[in-house]
């Protein structure tokens, strides 16, 4: 997919524009831009964590390790991981969407395996648009204060609503 200033006006732009890999607080800003993207035609795969056991195999089943490797679930494994965004679900759409809510409940209990997840969504997404394909990463975190420098080698933005501190009741 190739962008032209007439897309300027589209949900995945501004999102794009500023790297691939947003921050959201508030849950309502979070659904209305996976609405904004499903109408987009974006293929959007929500996980919500409530436990490193339960994220493994809800992130397993989404992306169809058991079809890709031959077991399931993720072990947990990075460098499996890195291999599991390579393939489906996002060999058949060209648009994605990896929307992780409650994130902050990842960040806490392992703090470098929510990092490096964000990290590999960021690589990606860079190889993903090579072939004319869209990744992006959604993430909803119920703290404000939230930072993640570094993935991708660039830094997380908050989306373009929730931008100033005052629209996260800071």
């Amino acid at each position: 997919m190739v962008f032209k200033d007439e897309f300027s006006g589209r949900a995945d732009w501004p999102l794009l524009k500023n790297g691939a890999v947003h921050l959201y607080w508030k849950i309502d800003v979070y659904d209305e831009t996976i609405q904004a993207l499903k109408a987009l035609n974006y293929r959007i795969m929500n996980i919500h964590y409530e436990s490193i056991d339960q994220f493994k195999s809800e992130l397993s089943f989404k992306l169809k390790w058991q079809e890709q490797f031959g077991y399931s679930p993720w072990d947990g494994n990075i460098n499996a991981l890195n291999d599991g965004f390579r393939g489906e679900p996002f060999n058949s759409s060209d648009r994605n969407a990896i929307c992780i809510s409650n994130y902050h409940g990842l960040a806490s209990e392992d703090k470098n395996l929510a990092f490096k997840l964000l990290d590999l969504i960021a690589c990606h997404s860079r190889d993903y648009l090579l072939f004319g394909k869209v990744l992006l990463g959604l993430i909803q975190t119920n703290d404000p204060n939230y930072r993640c420098e570094g993935i991708g080698g660039t830094i997380t933005f908050w989306n373009p609503v929730e931008w100033s501190n005052s629209s996260r009741g800071l």
